[in-house]
């Protein structure tokens, strides 16, 4: 495949530029639509899911079963109560939040009476359970507690652990715990600094597809500028530890926005040229040559933008002709008593498109 480069337009200039992982148009990682994600969402609402690990498909909470206890809790609060309780709780759809509300409906204190004349009881704490009822605090048992809410004991004893006697209950910590093998710090800043220093160059007349992509001279891969970082590491007596391997440079690497090879149609580097005098003058704070400057790169992106219209433009202007063209026919059906105006009024825009195109191409191809 040839070069769509043009003759007048010199060769790129490489120079290091500060890009960052921040400005990379990389493909983000979707975890909302990962399996794990969704399962979590509907198990943390109630519904129905399918465990990432098991594959097996749990079923949705449901109310449970009613005590068999003395105060009869089912029959004090309600049915209808009982399901408004059940849809609210679950309707929170978060962990922690759920954590939180029954961390405020488990209510503890000291026991009043031990049974036995030792100080060794494993009895230390009375647990209260309360639901709200008609904005009232009405005591259920520990079973009607579970079945209203829809949830195990289980889940109601490790609610208690976590409050501890702080009376807050901790977020749930699974998952969250930092990996052992992570590099540090001072590992990832030698990788970032030694990428930020390669010799890149931005694109020309892509720049509106890819606008802060910029890319490494032909030849240079990721083994390449691997190579470069061991020999900057060994030239600045960097110790061994803290050189990263090949894998974990590669993986930091992608997160720029870096390509390998510049792109077929061309780079410039008038605009490479400007943009450096363009930092210089912000350096030196000469806010009028840095509006002279910014003035003379929009002009020459403006010629650029020109040129390229022009090269597509027989084929652009016969297509905006017969859009132009249905356009005044629907027009004429609805309005067939005016119709010579139309026709008239056709002809003379498709003649000054294409007056417009020809004066564009000319004043490109002569000026850029």
């Amino acid at each position: 495949m040839s070069s769509t480069r043009r003759p007048d337009v010199p060769e790129p200039v490489y120079k290091g530029e500060k890009w960052s992982a921040e400005s990379s148009a990389k493909k983000r990682k979707g975890n909302e639509t990962w399996a794990k994600t969704i399962a979590k969402k509907q198990r943390d609402s109630g519904q129905e899911y399918v465990s990432v690990t098991t594959k097996a498909t749990k079923p949705a909470a449901s109310v449970g079963a009613p005590c068999a206890c003395p105060k009869k809790c089912f029959d004090v609060v309600g049915a209808d109560k009982i399901q408004g309780i059940f849809r609210e709780y679950w309707a929170i759809a978060s962990h922690n939040a759920q954590s939180s509300y029954l961390a405020t409906r488990v209510s503890r204190k000291k026991v009043a009476r031990h049974r036995i004349n030792s100080d060794d009881s494993r009895r230390q704490f009375t647990l209260s359970y309360t639901v709200c009822v008609d904005a009232e605090k009405v005591v259920v048992c520990k079973k009607a507690f579970c079945s209203i809410h829809g949830i195990s004991a289980k889940r109601v004893e490790n609610v208690v652990v976590k409050v501890g006697s702080t009376g807050v209950a901790s977020v749930d910590k699974r998952g969250k715990q930092p990996s052992h093998n992570k590099a540090s710090p001072e590992v990832n800043q030698l990788i970032e600094a030694h990428i930020k220093s390669l010799p890149t160059c931005s694109s020309h007349y892509s720049r509106a597809k890819s606008r802060d992509k910029v890319y490494l001279p032909p030849g240079y891969t990721h083994h390449t500028c691997y190579d470069l970082f061991r020999q900057k590491c060994a030239e600045d007596g960097v110790p061994d530890q803290l050189i990263a391997s090949f894998h974990l440079y590669s993986r930091r690497f992608s997160t720029f926005n870096i390509g390998q090879n510049p792109p077929m149609i061309d780079t410039c580097s008038t605009c490479d040229k400007l943009d450096r005098e363009i930092e210089v003058a912000k350096a030196e704070k000469d806010a009028s040559k840095e509006s002279s400057l910014s003035t003379e790169k929009s002009v020459h992106l403006m010629k650029a933008k020109g040129y390229k219209m022009t090269t597509q433009g027989p084929q652009q202007i016969d297509t905006n002709c017969l859009t132009l063209t249905r356009f005044f026919l629907r027009e004429q059906r609805k309005h067939p008593e005016a119709t010579g105006d139309l026709s008239m009024l056709v002809m003379g825009v498709q003649t000054a498109v294409k007056s417009i195109s020809n004066a564009v191409r000319k004043a490109g191809i002569a000026s850029l």
